[in-house]
């Protein structure tokens, strides 16, 4: 193996750590967010269900790829994707698209992931508002 080579590896393995570390840090900083489905109730209350508002490029890809299939199968997978147990845990499995196709709601289930939606929209930084009014005064 050439020094460039081996260069470049180590280089690619720092790029690559650092971008590790940073979505670890971003999930551990953001946590789980929690929807109350007041329409599925467990015990007597309101079923609840759990995401992370940040995806990764594998997640947002299995999303991305039920596009063509049209809006419902998009949102049942993003629904499988992106739904989780209190302990983080995937609350839904491949397993269960033909009943989350076929004998739910659509309505909840469009309510559920547009609540996931709403939520991961990123809030712009405290840094990029100033940056922005800086730039808008110009």
């Amino acid at each position: 193996m050439s020094a460039d080579l081996a260069s470049r590896q180590r280089a690619g393995d720092l790029v690559i750590a650092a971008a590790r570390e940073h979505y670890r840090a971003r999930v551990s900083a953001e946590g789980l967010r929690r929807i109350e489905v007041a329409e599925w109730e467990a015990d007597g209350r309101p079923l609840v269900i759990y995401f992370r508002p940040v995806l990764t490029m594998y997640q947002r890809h299995r999303i991305d790829s039920k596009i063509g299939e049209g809006r419902i199968p998009t949102i049942v997978e993003g629904l499988i994707v992106r739904a989780l147990d209190s302990e983080g845990r995937a609350l839904f499995a491949e397993a269960d698209r033909h009943a989350l196709m076929n004998h739910a709601d659509a309505d909840v289930l469009m309510k559920i992931a547009e609540e996931i939606v709403a939520g991961s929209v990123a809030e712009p930084s405290v840094e990029a508002l100033e940056e922005n009014s800086e730039a808008a005064a110009r």
